[in-house]
């Protein structure tokens, strides 16, 4: 009886790890049709600082709100798994103050790229 319990949990523990990688990567596919600006680019594009600026930015942006969100999934995943172990809750607090300083450096990156769009001239 008590093997039967062990395998239906371990069943349960796979069906909801396949679910939610499925659930993961399914904006994937969604991505995957679209027809994005930086694989085909616009030919008429003039190369100028604030373009290069630009382009750098909505590449990186994506990628920091990212690593921002799957610092706060991590810590979550820390404080629920911890049980009361000081490291675990301590490794958790951590990374919600990166995830936190992650949020504040891409504030601040906005601001910055706004202010210096509004300053300097685009031909």
């Amino acid at each position: 009886m008590l093997s039967t319990f062990s395998f239906l949990k371990q069943c349960r523990k796979t069906a909801f790890s396949f679910i939610s990688t499925i659930a993961l990567l399914l904006p994937f596919t969604v991505f995957a049709a679209a027809d994005f600006p930086i694989i085909a680019p616009n030919p008429n594009l003039d190369i100028s600082v604030v373009n290069i600026l630009n382009a750098i930015f909505n590449i990186l942006w994506p990628i920091v709100v990212a690593i921002v969100i799957l610092s706060f999934i991590y810590a979550g995943i820390l404080f629920v798994t911890a049980h009361g172990d000081p490291t675990k809750i301590s490794k958790g607090k951590s990374a919600v103050l990166w995830g936190i300083a992650g949020i504040v450096v891409i504030i601040l990156s906005v601001s910055a790229i706004t202010i210096v769009g509004t300053f300097l001239p685009v031909p």
